[in-house]
């Protein structure tokens, strides 16, 4: 993804290939079902991005420190998450935007999101995420 940043995404062209996959997947313009958006690539907060996808969150460090060269270790990470967090949002908003906009009657929803941990239900009862999994979907 741009350099495998979401930060270099050119929002212009990412929603051109959103209409066009659209436009393939539901040619209908009066479809009225469920529609889903599948990005599992990267998750939608710079916390969530660990194990494999932690390269997201070095990456973004390494991003900041291109930029602000001087700055201390705990100064670049709260750069680079905020930064990621921005552009998150921005690519997550004008996505939704545009798939409302192409197929206004379907019901638009993001695949694994709300995010919830995957114990949920072990305990006989039990099914509630956890705080940390509530935390980052208030996020």
């Amino acid at each position: 993804m741009y350099c495998g940043l979401l930060q270099n995404v050119p929002i212009d062209e990412h929603l051109a290939i959103v209409e066009k996959q659209i436009n393939e997947a539901i040619p209908d313009e009066n479809f009225n079902g469920v529609a889903v958006i599948d990005i599992e690539e990267w998750r939608p907060l710079y916390e969530m991005n660990w194990g494999g996808k932690n390269v997201y969150r070095k990456q973004s460090i390494e991003l900041a420190r291109s930029r602000y060269p001087k700055l201390k270790k705990k100064e670049i990470e709260a750069i680079a998450k905020k930064e990621f967090n921005r552009a998150s949002k921005t690519f997550f908003m004008r996505t939704f935007k545009k798939a409302i906009e192409l197929r206004p009657k379907a019901l638009w929803g993001l695949y694994d999101f709300p995010f919830c941990n995957a114990k949920a239900g072990d305990l006989e009862g039990d099914f509630e995420c956890s705080n940390q999994a509530q935390r980052y979907n208030d996020e």
